[in-house]
């Protein structure tokens, strides 16, 4: 490999674990869809959200698989590595 090919290469990765990193950070305060790996979604405002996804979220509307059973919480706690989907809300 040439020298330019892994300087940008290096500068993508960079680059790239920033935005992971920062990504967390940010959804703090903001309504946030979250989809599970078992279909369920959750929605509310996100407290907090660490480098792995893991989600502490408050005024929670948890919707079933089949979309058809709704349920209110206070708060709840996802981890990351169940969620497949994430949407900011408006």
């Amino acid at each position: 490999m040439d020298f330019c090919f892994l300087v940008l290469l290096q500068v993508a990765v960079s680059r790239l674990k920033h935005a992971l990193l920062s990504f967390p950070k940010t959804a703090q305060g903001h309504p946030r869809l979250v989809e599970l790996e078992n279909g369920e979604t959750y929605n509310g405002h996100v407290v907090y959200c660490d480098t792995w996804m893991n989600i502490h979220l408050l005024e929670v509307i948890c919707t079933s698989k089949d979309g058809d059973r709704f349920w209110r919480m206070p708060e709840c706690y996802i981890h990351g590595n169940t969620i497949i989907l994430e949407f900011q809300m408006r």
